[in-house]
């Protein structure tokens, strides 16, 4: 959740509703977010966004 309140400023609306998909597509990052697989995932929705 912590990785929402900043995306959500630097990406805008777009990206609060990826991060809910991710959350519920896959729980199991919010259990780890310092895992690098986290990171990876958080650029795919970055990039599809406005920017």
């Amino acid at each position: 959740m912590t990785l929402v309140i900043p995306c959500e400023v630097s990406c805008g609306s777009e990206t609060r509703s990826v991060a809910r998909e991710l959350s519920v597509d896959r729980p199991r990052l919010s259990r780890r977010p310092e895992s690098p697989e986290f990171a990876s995932d958080t650029r795919q929705p970055g990039s599809g966004g406005p920017g």
